[in-house]
């Protein structure tokens, strides 16, 4: 046999080793090009390009192809659904065709955003928003590019700023995360917090609120978003990356939400710079509102700015106001107000004040329907000092002059007195138990010195004005003030601190402030709110917006037909021909002596057994409960409607309680039925806390 000449062993392992190296490289190579290394989608690297598009935004009527270019090396990614492109989205290769005709993102039109929601009809307005970023691997993306292509409707909304906001769908509309969407928690009823009962023009309607995703808040509810305001040309105007939550209280159950929009310092400015505003001497901001109108989305979706206007010479502050539509990645979402957002940030630019010198108080019903005094902003000492103002006035005679300095020395009288006003003239009904702040700071700046305003007063903040002129301009305020203050025991907690009645008629007490409250009211209504001036506000509020109704209707179908709409400023048109005669009248009747002494309550009590109580009286778990009732009026029932009390068959009364058959009450409550406890009342936009 012969024998085989074996390899030298040295040669044979450098031989394996380089092989097994080349390949291990090759595979490294081929792997790292299929799997680049991930970056952060939200970080941006500047040094990456931005990609350069060859049709410039604007208005366009027929289909075009779209270039994207970009230096040698970088990849260009693009979505059209206005999500953040990256290495998942498309990736751009040849030219794209652009049809501003087509809608790209209908869909999420037709996502319901509460319980009476309804889809639109009718063709809706819609744009075409690119947007595109440079990827390099290792140095990952660039800024990205937005741009919107729009059809020729875009030049109709005459009159409005156009805004919109890019972001992903999902953040807004998928059941686990969005926020604009009754989402996953409401679709397992697994948790029933509240059914609310309550009345409009439409006739009684129930309201099942189980945890939608639209009530939840904080940081963990917070979106981010792309905010471009355009003009109508198609031009971008302003342009800035933010943060985006649902703004407001019982109005976040509407179809239509107003939005929260503040500056992201992560991804760009801390503020924003912009003028949105043309009435004011600033354009910096720290957050603004996309207001969907409050209370009155569903109704003229201007009152509260419209009254706001009107009396922004006064001796208040009050929220700027410019009205907008938006989009929403391209689709039409109807009118928005743009609105200043009263906080600490508001102040300290307003007034060119520190942080740390503000302080903000508020009081208002949240979501489970109790009055709460609280810190909106600041910290103990500042409920701590607001609580020993207030009872400092209930607990002394305001008639004692020293007694009286020693308020006007913490509270500024002037705008206490232009605020009980305005909300009274207005009639504003969602107030004094609701809607409530005050604010005070700490050190008098070079802007309070030159507009002469004292540092350490409490000042009130206007606001929210959406549930005034609700039941036609004889509603006698005064008398509503001093009949919630006597219902106050059985419409609120024992431990609410329903204060601004009693604080108001307090302060009557004494001479010095009557008069100056009564001869202000009067020179107010001859020169501010008179029948002219209003009238001329609602016209122009009425033609401006007559423009936009109609598409905003074919949107969200609220308030249902234009002439329902027309129907509603021509309400708000008779108030301001009656209410300023009716008021002067009113106010009159103030100089009588213990005209509006308040009355004291029964001393019998009334067991109520709470099966289903209203929310607004949930707080002690217990069965029954002890119910003082006000005082009664002599009458008949049309005039004052009363308890009638009417118990189940099997129902057992408590040892030692007495039940009343009727009894009769002011204006506000008319039956309850024991012992379900349903609450029925003239006017539910009068006294929205029996809701």
């Amino acid at each position: 046999m012969k024998s085989i000449k074996s390899i030298p062993r040295k040669g044979h392992l450098f031989t394996i080793l380089l092989v097994s190296c080349t390949l291990i490289l090759l595979t490294g190579v081929f792997l790292y090009s299929r799997n680049p290394v991930k970056h952060d989608i939200l970080a941006t690297n500047e040094s990456v390009p931005t990609p350069v598009f060859t049709v410039p935004e604007g208005i366009y009527d027929q289909p075009f192809k779209l270039e994207m270019q970009a230096p040698g090396g970088y990849t260009i990614y693009y979505t059209t659904d206005g999500s953040i492109p990256t290495v998942h989205s498309y990736r751009y290769k040849r030219s794209i065709t652009v049809d501003p005709r087509k809608n790209l993102n209908k869909d999420i039109l037709y996502i319901p955003t509460s319980l009476i929601w309804r889809p639109p009809f009718d063709r809706q307005n819609h744009c075409t928003t690119v947007r595109a970023r440079c990827f390099k691997n290792g140095e990952g993306y660039g800024k990205v590019r937005n741009i919107i292509y729009s059809a020729p409707n875009i030049s109709l909304h005459q009159g409005f700023q156009v805004v919109h906001l890019l972001l992903e769908a999902d953040s807004l509309f998928s059941n686990d995360k969005g926020i604009y969407v009754m989402g996953e928690k409401y679709y397992s009823k697994k948790k029933r917090i509240i059914i609310d009962q309550f009345e409009n023009r439409e006739g009684e309607r129930k309201y099942k609120m189980y945890p939608a995703n639209y009530l939840q808040r904080g940081r963990k509810w917070t979106r981010s978003a792309e905010f471009i305001l355009m003009d109508l040309s198609g031009k971008t105007l302003f342009e800035q990356s933010i943060k985006l939550c649902i703004h407001g209280n019982f109005t976040r159950t509407r179809p239509l939400k107003s939005l929260r929009v503040m500056a992201d310092s992560i991804r760009g400015d801390a503020k924003l710079h912009y003028p949105f505003f043309d009435d004011l001497p600033y354009n910096t901001f720290k957050r603004i509102l996309l207001r969907n109108s409050g209370n009155d989305v569903m109704f003229t979706m201007f009152k509260d700015a419209m009254l706001q206007q009107t009396v922004k010479e006064l001796n208040l502050d009050s929220q700027g106001y410019t009205p907008a539509v938006v989009y929403i990645n391209g689709n039409y979402w109807g009118i928005h107000n743009i609105r200043e957002k009263l906080d600490e940030n508001y102040l300290a630019v307003k007034y060119g004040s520190a942080l740390d010198e503000i302080e903000i108080i508020e009081y208002g019903v949240g979501m489970n329907r109790l009055s709460q005094l609280g810190i909106y902003f600041g910290n103990e000492q500042s409920l701590t000092s607001f609580k020993e103002l207030i009872n400092y006035i209930l607990e002394n005679s305001m008639a004692d002059e020293e007694v009286y300095q020693k308020v006007c020395a913490q509270m500024d009288i002037k705008n206490f007195i232009d605020y009980m006003i305005v909300e009274t003239f207005y009639a504003n009904t969602d107030w004094a138990s609701n809607n409530i702040k005050a604010y005070r700071i700490g050190q008098q700046s070079k802007t309070m010195i030159e507009k002469n305003i004292d540092a350490g007063k409490w000042k009130w903040l206007l606001f929210d004005l959406d549930f005034c002129m609700p039941d036609g301009p004889s509603i006698n305020m005064f008398d509503r003030l001093r009949y919630d203050e006597s219902a106050k025991w059985f419409l609120m907690n024992e431990s609410d601190e329903h204060f601004i009645t009693p604080m108001f008629f307090r302060l009557l007490d004494n001479s010095q402030f009557k008069e100056k409250f009564l001869m202000r009211y009067e020179y107010v209504v001859r020169n501010y709110l008179t029948v002219q001036n209003i009238l001329q506000q609602i016209e122009d509020f009425e033609e401006r917006y007559q423009v936009e109704m109609e598409r905003h209707i074919a949107r969200w179908r609220y308030p249902k037909t234009m002439q329902e709409w027309r129907d509603e400023v021509e309400e708000m048109k008779t108030f301001a021909r009656k209410r300023p005669e009716i008021v002067l009248k009113q106010i009159k009747s103030l100089n009588q002596k213990d005209a509006y002494r308040l009355p004291k309550p029964y001393r019998q009590t009334v067991f109520l057994r709470k099966k289903h109580p209203p929310a607004c009286i949930l707080k002690n778990p217990s069965i029954y409960r002890h119910v003082p009732l006000p005082t009664c009026h002599s009458g008949t029932t049309n005039r004052n409607p009363f308890f009638s009390i009417l118990p189940k068959r099997g129902f057992e009364k408590p040892s030692g309680a007495r039940l009343y058959e009727q009894v009769y009450l002011p204006r506000q409550i008319r039956r309850v039925q024991v012992p379900t406890l349903l609450l029925h009342h003239i006017h539910s936009r009068t006294y929205p806390h029996l809701k």
